[in-house]
């Protein structure tokens, strides 16, 4: 009886050995993802099923390029999107050994990699390479032929060489007004602006005040007074070929190269109404100019807008009282615009859609984009590559984002 019962267990055990070894390994099932677009370098949740629980028996390819498995949770991947993603749909699967899922379909959004060009973090004037260099609150930037920077930083321009090195290019240690070489010369506090000719010329909106900086650092005086007779608080300043056009409260002044100053659109009120350029009324705070050389500004104060100026007409391109455009912005060579929204950087494309291209909450960190922070950033400059060079104010550095897809 006892051997009976014995080799019922011992057949018992075998069946049950034998189950185990049969089981089979099901298809992996992609339910939903936690969006349907991303950047290169965040990461994806997918929800779906037969996962298993080891992050190392699970590959996800995008397009047959393998991401990252951060973790494994219950019927959750956590996914890191694979940096050598171009822009466009993409079919997700996920494989389990030799078993592949269904696919999904996720959209790869244009990507940038953000990196510090200059500045310590620390407030101050101290020159150097790189990083051993220090920014007083950069507020303006602009480049030159040969790619050097020149940073409206406080009551000086520096400038950055493309070798990275910071050294003072106009002004000196303390603010006021006064015409002359490097170290004499003198500008007020807080430069709002400054511009560049095709000689390489700076113009420099201060305060009330126009002024030039020739290639040699020499600054001089093209128009203004000290009190408000002429300008009431210069904001910004562009140049339509030998023409300047500043802001003023309320106001766009056209300035040519002589000195002289005229109205070009609004009337120095407190409103924003589109209409012929000579009647708009327009509270312009940062300008710049586009390919068709038509002026286009910002307003934040009665809500954000775009706007643009033609010869005859100022027009709104964009009205969200949901953007918070507090800083400056810049067009590159496809007629795409790039604004300063918080402490973000975003694009505006020619169809008026708007994408983020860096930036997430206040504070100080490279790398892609969409993790990368800044705090108050405001000048921006883009270069002939759509590399965008950004004046990260209250982190007192000077930053570059870089498409990478």
């Amino acid at each position: 009886m006892l051997k009976v019962k014995f080799n019922c267990f011992f057949w018992l055990f075998l069946l049950i050995v034998s189950c185990e070894k049969e089981t089979v390994l099901k298809e992996p099932v992609i339910f939903t993802l936690s969006s349907d677009s991303g950047f290169i370098g965040s990461q994806l949740i997918i929800t779906g099923s037969n996962f298993g629980s080891d992050k190392n028996k699970i590959s996800v390819s995008f397009d047959q390029i393998e991401g990252k498995v951060d973790s494994v949770a219950v019927n959750k991947l956590f996914i890191r999107i694979p940096e050598k993603l171009t822009v466009g749909a993409k079919l997700i699967s996920v494989s389990l050994v030799d078993k592949r899922s269904n696919p999904a379909i996720f959209n790869i959004l244009k990507s940038y990699q953000v990196s510090t060009v200059a500045g310590s973090g620390l407030f101050g004037t101290k020159d150097g390479n790189g990083l051993q260099a220090s920014f007083s609150q950069p507020e303006e930037l602009t480049m030159d032929k040969k790619g050097n920077l020149f940073i409206a930083d406080n009551f000086v321009i520096r400038k950055i060489d493309i070798n990275g090195n910071v050294s003072l290019y106009a002004g000196s240690s303390t603010y006021g007004h006064g015409d002359g070489a490097t170290g004499i010369a003198k500008f007020n506090q807080r430069i709002s602006g400054i511009s560049m000719d095709d000689a390489d010329n700076l113009y420099v909106a201060d305060y009330r005040f126009i002024r030039k900086v020739d290639l040699n650092g020499n600054v001089t005086t093209l128009c203004g007074a000290m009190n408000a007779s002429i300008f009431s608080a210069l904001l910004g300043i562009t140049l339509v070929d030998n023409s300047l056009f500043v802001v003023d409260i309320g106001q766009i002044k056209s300035v040519d190269l002589s000195g002289t100053i005229k109205v070009f659109t609004g009337d120095g009120s407190f409103s924003s109404v589109d209409g012929p350029t000579e009647s708009a009324k327009v509270i312009p705070f940062k300008i710049t100019t586009d390919n068709q050389k038509n002026l286009i500004f910002t307003e934040f104060s009665l809500g954000s807008k775009i706007r643009r100026s033609t010869t005859s007409n100022v027009s709104t391109l964009i009205s969200k009282e949901s953007l918070k455009l507090n800083g400056g912005l810049t067009i590159d060579r496809e007629g795409n615009i790039y604004t300063v929204n918080g402490d973000t950087i975003i694009k505006i494309d020619n169809q008026g859609q708007i994408e983020l291209v860096a930036g997430s909450v206040a504070g100080y960190q490279d790398g892609f984009g969409n993790e990368a922070k800044f705090f108050k950033p405001t000048g921006l400059f883009v270069d002939g590559s759509n590399n965008i060079y950004v004046c990260d104010t209250f982190n007192n550095r000077i930053r570059k984002i870089a498409p990478i897809n």
